[in-house]
């Protein structure tokens, strides 16, 4: 008895954390073609945190280029745009942004979204409701924007900020803290160039020096190079190639495609979404 107990009782949770994620945006139910259009997507998450994913599918014709992504990876291929979070933002509710361009489509189109989170290491979603959208003569070229995000974290961050400047100015009566940390700061920048030049030696025998067909996983695309801190929870073998003005964020080099797809499934387990690309000698094949 005390065990079914315990499996309703996770269940309710499960179904609560669900249905506290709401997701909205400003996106106009008509815009002209070819316009280039900025639209905002608000995500109430609640309490989730960790890895999260945002995504949406746009209409054949339509482009979409990175906004404000909120420190998560943005990518956009085969008409999807994604932003993925390693560690989503703290906040309950926050906004983010993306560039669409309407190219060549015309007449009725349907957008649809989701979001994707991790509850116990259990992989879940929720779907948005589709967004219907004309794109005519007569239609908008700019979005208004979505009304702001709650108040309560505004609250909670001012009351966190007058506690600290009273810890602040205790500390300095106590003992001199300015003694302590110069000498902590000499060691980092120390440690810092030498993690530098390796970071450019990687990126430099990704591009150039790879001999015949190898595969590797790709886990973003960026339109300024992201650096390799975010990507430290799976060790020292990310590299950033610069490829005609993007900047790839690559995993491994693996002889056969099975073997780079069974380490895109492991990434997968610990926060990273990627897919295998190939390069021969050095080059992307297609």
């Amino acid at each position: 008895m005390q065990k079914i107990y315990s499996i309703v009782i996770l269940i309710s949770l499960s179904l609560c954390l669900n249905a506290q994620v709401t997701i909205s945006t400003n996106m106009p139910k008509s815009i002209a073609p070819n316009a280039n259009i900025e639209i905002q997507i608000k995500i109430n998450k609640g309490s989730i945190a960790n890895f999260a994913k945002y995504q949406i599918d746009v209409p054949n014709g339509v482009t979409v280029t990175e906004g404000d992504s909120k420190t998560g990876n943005f990518t956009f291929e085969s008409n999807r745009a994604k932003i993925v979070w390693v560690s989503i933002p703290s906040e309950p509710e926050f906004i983010v942004s993306m560039k669409l361009n309407t190219g060549t489509a015309t007449g009725p189109a349907v957008f649809t979204h989701k979001f994707y989170f991790l509850d116990n290491g259990t992989k879940k979603e929720v779907e948005a409701d589709a967004i219907n959208v004309t794109f005519d003569g007569n239609g908008s070229t700019t979005a208004s924007n979505l009304p702001a995000v709650t108040q309560t974290e505004p609250a909670v961050t001012k009351t966190e900020t007058k506690t600290e400047p009273a810890t602040t100015t205790t500390e300095p009566k106590t003992e001199p803290v300015v003694t302590k940390t110069e000498p902590k700061t000499e060691p980092v920048i120390t440690k810092t160039e030498p993690i530098t030049t390796k970071t450019e030696t990687k990126t430099q025998s990704n591009t150039t020096s790879t001999n015949g067909l190898v595969y590797k996983v790709q886990l973003g695309s960026f339109g300024a190079n992201p650096g390799t801190s975010k990507f430290a929870a799976i060790g020292g073998k990310v590299v950033i190639s610069n490829e005609a003005g993007m900047y790839k964020a690559l995993y491994g080099n693996y002889s056969t495609k099975d073997e780079a797809l069974k380490k895109r499934e492991e990434l997968i387990t610990k926060g990273f979404i990627g897919f295998v690309v190939a390069y021969q000698n050095g080059v992307r094949v297609k």
